[in-house]
């Protein structure tokens, strides 16, 4: 049997069905349970996440429901999400949640 020399599809840990983007912008993560903010900075975006870094320490773990407040090209965005990754204490990821076809970007004419 010889083996198969192309490599599989899956290699490495990138899950995105989207490309991220990286960006460097302000933002404020509300901790909605507990009505708290953080402020930080978007590190890289996708139509279904972020990574937000922040100088403060991150008091969330995963599966935390959170709304990120950013802008993007002078654009501003308030949407829901929910904690899907913490990355190390000042950086976590997101997951948003039900973007609809205006605020993930209408596509065609």
């Amino acid at each position: 049997m010889v083996p198969n020399s192309e490599p599989p599809n899956n290699m490495g840990r990138e899950r995105r069905l989207t490309p991220r983007h990286p960006v460097d912008s302000a933002a404020s993560v509300f901790l909605l349970d507990v009505r708290s903010r953080i402020e930080g900075r978007i590190v890289d975006v996708s139509l279904g996440g972020c990574r937000i870094r922040s100088k403060n320490r991150f008091p969330t773990g995963i599966y935390r429901r959170v709304e990120v407040e950013f802008a993007l090209d002078g654009m501003p965005f308030r949407l829901a999400g929910v904690v899907q990754a913490v990355h190390d204490r000042h950086t976590i990821g997101i997951r948003l949640l039900n973007l609809s076809e205006r605020t993930a970007g209408e596509r065609g004419g």
